[in-house]
């Protein structure tokens, strides 16, 4: 394969099954887990949460074997999707003081919305409705007034643009670097993570799946990238609401269909082995 095949591999090689979590066994595994570990979305890093989801992915096997059934491991975007998701309803129950399950009981959700605080709450103060970002997925203020849990004001903790008016924006968690506050783009730190990826993955493989953040990034790569088929040469569709890092070399960057390329040398085709 060629080096931007590789890559295709990394976003392409998911079971869509592996990206949410359904079922009883699923769901009341991922509270417990929620609860034991205090997995809190503004909290957690991609680090924590391949750990995360390697302990779930452990013991969804181990209660699957138990009941004769197949076993999809999960992927750490279904996960956090989950916990994004969890959080709201959680932040709204306790705000409504509504803890009653379809059954109508409350022993469920009493237990869960207060095994975790997720707000502060400021003395005097209704707590404030749940938002959750709709690229990170994690609670936007879970804190007073400019602390430091809160999420920051359009663009994520990846630096990447929160929403985008013209373009959907990068998936999350981009590897750091490559986006600052929301406004610009380093094309040296996204070449060298190009790199450094592909040699991770593919030329010293460890046999575990790529993190969170190579996956995210090998999907807004070839999302965004084009073959010039008389060359071989790979273009990088850069964003046009961003500004560009006054450092980056102009031999880099070529207008393509009147639009601003990236050139990927190191994914030009006739160099892959």
């Amino acid at each position: 394969m060629t080096r931007s095949q590789h890559f295709f591999t990394i976003a392409s090689r998911i079971d869509a099954r592996a990206m949410q979590i359904s079922g009883n066994i699923e769901f009341h595994l991922f509270m417990d887990m929620r609860a034991e570990f205090s997995w809190i979305s503004f909290k957690m890093t991609p680090k924590q949460w391949a750990v995360a989801t390697e302990s779930y992915n452990y013991r969804l096997e181990e209660k699957n074997r138990a009941n004769g059934f197949e076993t999809v491991r999960k992927n750490p975007q279904a996960l956090l999707r989950k916990l994004g998701e969890i959080e709201v309803a959680v932040m709204n129950r306790v705000a409504k003081n509504n803890f009653k399950s379809h059954s109508g009981s409350e022993t469920f959700w009493r237990r869960h919305c207060h095994a975790i605080e997720l707000i502060k709450a400021e003395p005097g103060k209704k707590i404030r409705k749940a938002h959750t970002c709709s690229r990170c997925k994690t609670i936007m203020y879970p804190g007073p007034e400019n602390s430091g849990y809160n999420h920051r004001r359009g663009f994520c903790a990846d630096g990447a643009k929160q929403v985008s008016k013209n373009e959907p924006p990068p998936p999350w968690p981009q590897p750091p670097g490559i986006f600052s506050e929301g406004k610009r783009f380093h094309p040296r730190a996204f070449l060298e993570i190009v790199k450094q990826i592909y040699e991770q993955v593919f030329l010293r493989p460890s046999g575990e799946s790529p993190a969170l953040e190579q996956e995210a990034f090998a999907m807004m790569l070839l999302d965004r990238s084009t073959t010039l088929e008389e060359s071989g040469t790979v273009l990088f569709k850069l964003y046009e609401e961003l500004e560009i890092d006054e450092s980056t070399p102009d031999a880099l960057l070529i207008v393509h269909n009147g639009v601003k390329h990236l050139r990927v040398e190191y994914l030009q085709e006739h160099w892959a082995s």
